[in-house]
């Protein structure tokens, strides 16, 4: 089983409902319902930032999670 990645972050007092976001998101996440944006499929996002790349007002963003692992050293 693989883990979901998380969605990325609206910020709705940035988003206009231009929807510029909605043709840029391969998997068919994002829609406009009733003049606001929405995610409509969150189970199929696969976080490839497309969203983010295309917003001109800066409302989504999908931030990163750096996990270092440490190495074993048999101690």
């Amino acid at each position: 089983m693989t883990e979901r990645a998380s969605l990325p972050l609206l910020d709705r007092s940035r988003c206009t409902a231009c929807g510029d976001c909605v043709p840029a998101c391969p998997p068919a996440v994002l829609a406009l319902v009733r003049r606001r944006l929405e995610f409509v499929n969150p189970d199929a996002c696969d976080y490839c930032g497309e969203c983010e790349a295309i917003c001109s007002e800066y409302a989504i963003s999908c931030p990163y999670e750096i996990v270092l692992e440490s190495e074993s050293r048999g101690h």
